[in-house]
């Protein structure tokens, strides 16, 4: 397996300046990184622009971003994601489980916990 492309401190940088509400873009020319990884390790974190919240507008099954399709999770995909996991499954099994990709998995149970901290704050 590759070693890290980026250390903690330039995650943390990156992380940081977002919070702050810099753009993706130019966080990405500053650090050396690019902007994909920005916005994956921000999002990883909890962090997105301005304290909004993410909402997705085009509800269907496969959406396109940028260059690629995207197969967006559904509702029973997500309640058998959360049950295999407090089950103690591994992100590995609970994503052979789904017929999905580890990454997709994994940042789908970050989205999750973000989406779980937002409700109970407003609450």
């Amino acid at each position: 397996m590759p070693g890290r492309k980026y250390d903690d401190a330039t995650i943390a940088a990156a992380v940081d300046r977002r919070w702050q509400g810099q753009g993706l873009s130019r966080i990405a020319k500053d650090l050396g990184m690019t902007r994909g990884a920005v916005e994956y390790h921000c999002l990883a974190q909890g962090v997105v622009p301005d304290g909004g919240s993410i909402v997705w507008l085009n509800r269907t099954k496969v959406v396109r971003r940028g260059n690629h399709l995207v197969r967006l999770f559904t509702a029973a995909e997500d309640r058998k994601t959360e049950a295999l996991r407090i089950s103690g499954a591994s992100i590995t099994e609970i994503a052979r489980a789904l017929g999905r990709k580890l990454v997709s998995v994994r940042s789908r149970l970050q989205t999750l916990a973000r989406r779980l901290e937002a409700r109970e704050a407003a609450a």
